[in-house]
């Protein structure tokens, strides 16, 4: 009877599930390989799948890092969302040119399994526009207590900037958390403008210990997160614009 008991439970979190058919694009020029298009395109696919069945946005990005003519275009998975790709049932894929580029296609019919996670967690803002030495505030709330922790994402590290307990059920976070820890919004030399991402994670209070680090690479921050419940925990992805003052996007 008790071996039944933990299947039973992780089959109650993952009841729910829906076959649907989602497409993915992905336009492509001479620096990237036909190959690295065509996956682009498939996990694009997939989140259009997720979208079509859970109707809510996934905080994805593609991040593009350049050096001199060469761009490297990098998929930040560091994300959250109610729902999943529990298999891919038929797949076409399809090359050709549109508008002068190359392109790939990607047809899936995938079966797309739900999660039910009872945190309410959000950001008082979804748009983040600063000049050059503005301060910054991150605020928000969330229905449960937890640990709130924002990163800033460059140059392939995320950076630990601040974090915050919210003690009470529901409650509130401010980002900085003291007046010793002001956030300044910073240009790297010699630009007029960037675009950055910034990711918070809230993680329910349990009796879990997490030893949080100020730096991690992508595959570390995903190491944390999977070692995180996946209903004690919620990811948020903004990005965040800096200008030169009287510059403008």
């Amino acid at each position: 009877m008790n071996k039944l008991l933990l299947p039973l439970l992780i089959a109650s979190m993952f009841a729910n599930a829906e076959v649907t058919t989602a497409v993915g694009e992905y336009k492509f020029g001479p620096d990237t390989s036909e190959t690295s298009a065509c996956a682009f395109a498939e996990s694009i696919a997939k989140e259009n799948a997720i979208l079509k069945v859970t109707g809510e946005s996934l905080s994805t990005f593609t991040i593009e890092n350049c050096k001199e003519a060469k761009c490297d275009i990098q998929k930040d998975v560091i994300s959250d969302s109610s729902g999943y790709i529990k298999s891919i049932i038929e797949k076409n894929v399809q090359t050709g040119k549109a508008l002068g580029h190359n392109k790939c296609t990607v047809v899936i019919r995938a079966d797309v399994g739900t999660i039910d996670n009872p945190i309410k967690f959000k950001l008082d803002n979804t748009e983040f526009y600063f000049n050059e030495g503005d301060e910054v505030v991150i605020s928000g709330s969330s229905n449960k207590q937890g640990l709130v922790l924002a990163f800033l994402f460059a140059d392939g590290i995320y950076h630990l900037i601040d974090g915050s307990m919210i003690a009470t059920s529901p409650g509130n976070f401010m980002l900085p958390s003291t007046k010793e820890n002001r956030l300044i919004a910073y240009l790297p030399q010699n630009k007029l403008q960037s675009k950055e991402l910034l990711t918070v994670l809230f993680i329910e209070n349990d009796d879990r210990h997490y030893e949080i680090k100020h730096k991690y690479n992508k595959v570390e921050l995903e190491n944390l997160l999977n070692s995180v419940p996946v209903q004690k925990r919620k990811v948020i992805n903004n990005h965040v614009y800096i200008m030169k003052r009287g510059n403008t996007i």
